[in-house]
C-alpha cells in the first residue's frame, strides 16, 4: 500500500468535515442516517451512517477511494448517533484529525466524542476516556477544541442531587492527543508546579560524536524543573513513545551506551518515580516511570551534551 501524503490526507478530512457537519445534525434529528460524498485531489470519500433497529444506534462508515477503487475504510458500530463534528490539528503536527460528537438516544443528556485519524495509511478510531469521577457525572457534556486540546465541560452532581439539578458546579477536563492516543491531563492538585523547560541554544562547545563511535551516556541528573539525560557529546537523535498500563515515557537514543553500571535511578520528583536504563543492540532505552495517572505531557529540549525532559499539566503550556 502506497504511503499517503499528509497534506493530501489533511485536505481529504477538511473537505469531508465541511460537507458532513450540517448533515450530521439533520440526520440525527430526522432519520438518524446520512450520506456524503466528495473529492479531494486524487482521493474520493464517502461518509455514511446506517441506522439500526429502532434508531437507537448506527454504523458509521468512512471510505477513502483512489482511481475508483477503495483505498481504505473504517466501519464503527455504535449505540449513539452522530450530531456534530469538526476538524482540528490535535497533535499540532500539521495533520488534521476528524472529531465527531454523538448523543445517546436513550439518554440525550450524555454525549460521546470520537477521534478519527490516519495511521500508516489506515483510518483509526480513538474513543474518549471515561470521566475519572463517575459518581459525580450524569452527563450534560459540552465539547470544544482549543489550542489542539479537547475540552469537556459537564455539571457535577453531589450524592443527593436529583437528576437535572446538580449542585456541585461545573468541571472542565482537558484532553491532549499524543502519539495517536487521547490522554486526560493531570489535575492541578495532583502535580507539583513544574515550569516548561525553556529552549536552550546548543553551544558550539557541544562535542560532535565522530561517525562510527558510540555516544556515551554519562548520567541522569535531577534539576529544579526537569530531568536531564547527560552525555559526553551532542545528542543529535532520539525517539519517544508514551505507554500506558503502567504509564511511562520511553526515550530511545541510537548508537548510545551508558558509562555506568546501574540500571535505574530513583527520582521521586516531577511526576516520575524511577528512570530505568537498558542497553539494546543499536540503541539505548531510557524509561521514565510515572507517579501520576495519566502521565502529564512531556517536553524534551536539547541542551549542551544533554536532553532535558520536563513534565507539566496540559493547561500550563
Amino acid at each position: 500500500m502506497k504511503a499517503i501524503g499528509h497534506s493530501i490526507m489533511a485536505a481529504v478530512l477538511l473537505s469531508l468535515i465541511a460537507a458532513v457537519a450540517p448533515s450530521l445534525s439533520l440526520a440525527a434529528e430526522l432519520s438518524c442516517a446520512y450520506k456524503n460524498e466528495g473529492l479531494s485531489g486524487s482521493f474520493g470519500y464517502t461518509l455514511s451512517s446506517d441506522p439500526q433497529p429502532d434508531c437507537i444506534r448506527q454504523k458509521l462508515k468512512i471510505v477513502l477511494q483512489q482511481g475508483g477503487k477503495t483505498y481504505t475504510h473504517l466501519v464503527n458500530g455504535s449505540n449513539i448517533l452522530a450530531e456534530s463534528s469538526w476538524i482540528d490539528d490535535l497533535a499540532q503536527d500539521g495533520i488534521q484529525e476528524l472529531v465527531v460528537v454523538s448523543g445517546h438516544v436513550a439518554n440525550s443528556v450524555k454525549k460521546s466524542l470520537d477521534i478519527y485519524t490516519i495511521e500508516s495509511g489506515l483510518l483509526k478510531h480513538i474513543p474518549l476516556p471515561d470521566v475519572p469521577d463517575k459518581p459525580s457525572y450524569r452527563g450534560g457534556d459540552e465539547f470544544r477544541s482549543e489550542g489542539g486540546k479537547i475540552l469537556r465541560t459537564y455539571s457535577v452532581y453531589r450524592a443527593n442531587d436529583p437528576d437535572s439539578s446538580p449542585s456541585g458546579g461545573q468541571r472542565t477536563l482537558t484532553y491532549q492527543f499524543r502519539n495517536n492516543e487521547l490522554l486526560l491531563a493531570a489535575q492541578k492538585e495532583h502535580i507539583q508546579s513544574v515550569k516548561p523547560v525553556e529552549a536552550v541554544k546548543v553551544s558550539k562547545a557541544s562535542r560532535k560524536v565522530p561517525k562510527g563511535t558510540s555516544l556515551k551516556i554519562t548520567g541522569i541528573g535531577v534539576k529544579a524543573d526537569y530531568i536531564e539525560i547527560q552525555a559526553d557529546g551532542e545528542i543529535e537523535n532520539h525517539r519517544i513513545m508514551r505507554l500506558s498500563n503502567p504509564w511511562r515515557l520511553v526515550v530511545d537514543i541510537p548508537d548510545a551506551q551508558p558509562v555506568f553500571s546501574y540500571k535505574s535511578v530513583n527520582i521521586n520528583r516531577h511526576g516520575v518515580s524511577t528512570v530505568r536504563i537498558g542497553a539494546n543492540k543499536g540503541f539505548l532505552r531510557i524509561v521514565f516511570d510515572a507517579t501520576i495517572i495519566p502521565m502529564p505531557p512531556e517536553t524534551i529540549t536539547p541542551a549542551e551534551n544533554a536532553l532535558r525532559v520536563s513534565f507539566y499539566p496540559v493547561g500550563r503550556r
